[in-house]
């Protein structure tokens, strides 16, 4: 069983990453995701902001199942590329 641990470090081994570029790194027993914390705000904000923005009714149930279809598909090639 894999346990999720989350650690803040001062990026010793990231000296060449800056402050505004996204980084990723896998080992076999350890995964290191950096991102720049303008992202983070961003997406915090489009999170907060989704329920009042007022969304089309032109879109019909078969649209969205065919839109869910299509998502679940790249979502199962990117899980099984890794």
């Amino acid at each position: 069983m894999r346990t999720i641990s989350w650690e803040i470090n001062d990026r010793d081994s990231w000296d060449s990453v800056t402050d505004t570029q996204f980084a990723y790194d896998r080992e076999p027993d350890n995964t290191e995701l950096i991102l720049p914390h303008w992202f983070l705000v961003f997406m915090f904000a489009a999170i907060a902001v989704a329920p009042w923005i007022r969304w089309s009714n032109r879109f019909s149930l078969r649209t969205l199942l065919i839109a869910t279809t299509l998502i679940a598909v790249a979502l199962g090639i990117m899980a099984m590329s890794n």
